[in-house]
């Protein structure tokens, strides 16, 4: 936020404030059913970014079919009926930031789903499939995964920096 005058009164500057923040800041129009008990769920292994085809004992994976098993878990809990929705997350966001996670990575990554746009397209699918989808959405929990890492090594990330990143955004 940049201010044109280095006097503005405080109401001015709460006044732009609220205007960038309405301008930027995605909220979440969440329907408000009234549900009974209160509902935790888990999720884990997203692992957006990773492309599988053709094999003989795992299913097919892409982008597109995570986005589609997302909607549907959106679904589910509505299903529920609950008067809170607490969502865990439990890692594993992406497939790799920097193709490198694991031994040959980089062969099974979807075209262009590394670095900074399998983040952000983590957080785009996270937010417009499923947390702007629940019913009575109350809290959500995020915990980074092996995956989750910026860089080749554990040692050098050990807190799982793509976590951090979602969790921010």
């Amino acid at each position: 936020i940049t201010f044109e005058k280095r006097s503005m009164a405080f109401e001015d500057v709460l006044k732009e404030v609220r205007a960038y923040i309405d301008d930027n800041i995605k909220r979440y129009n969440n329907s408000v059913s009234t549900g009974t008990g209160i509902g935790v769920v888990s999720c884990a292994d997203l692992h957006l970014g990773a492309k599988v085809s053709d094999l003989i004992r795992t299913p097919d994976f892409n982008v597109d079919i995570l986005t589609k098993k997302i909607a549907t878990i959106a679904e589910i809990v509505n299903k529920r009926n609950w008067k809170e929705v607490n969502f865990v997350l439990n890692g594993d966001y992406i497939e790799s930031f920097q193709g490198l996670n694991h031994p040959s990575t980089f062969k099974s990554l979807q075209e262009g789903m590394w670095g900074a746009n399998a983040v952000i397209t983590a957080n785009k699918i996270l937010c417009e499939y499923l947390f702007s989808k629940v019913n009575n959405l109350k809290r959500i929990l995020l915990v980074s995964g092996n995956h989750d890492r910026t860089s080749i090594a554990s040692n050098v990330d050990n807190t799982g920096e793509v976590g951090a990143l979602l969790s921010y955004m």
